[in-house]
């Protein structure tokens, strides 16, 4: 498998902050992809199916989502944030 079906078979999110909270829960971020020339999309290693889920309880704010935790630490959310952030402006000031 190459690396754009590798991509393809992936997770994916241009949400800075759900990036974050899924690395809160411990998941592992596999790439980052520029799009639209000045955003970043982040590529997770889990399964879609179960990113997705997640995805749609956070965006409904749903607490009763069975297999996640109710809280994540917010120091690391934070730091998640922080990170991701650093790694955005890193990235796309290489490309100018």
């Amino acid at each position: 498998m190459d690396d754009q079906e590798r991509v393809k078979e992936s997770f994916h999110t241009p949400d800075l902050y759900f990036a974050a909270f899924l690395q809160a829960l411990d998941f592992t971020m596999d790439s980052t992809e520029v799009i639209k020339g000045k955003k970043l999309e982040f590529y997770f290693k889990e399964d879609i199916e179960d990113c997705k889920s997640i995805e749609d309880a956070y965006f409904k704010r749903d607490k009763n989502l069975t297999g996640i935790p109710k809280t994540v630490s917010a120091l690391d959310y934070a730091d998640n944030i922080r990170s991701l952030k650093s790694l955005c402006h890193s990235v796309l000031k290489r490309r100018e």
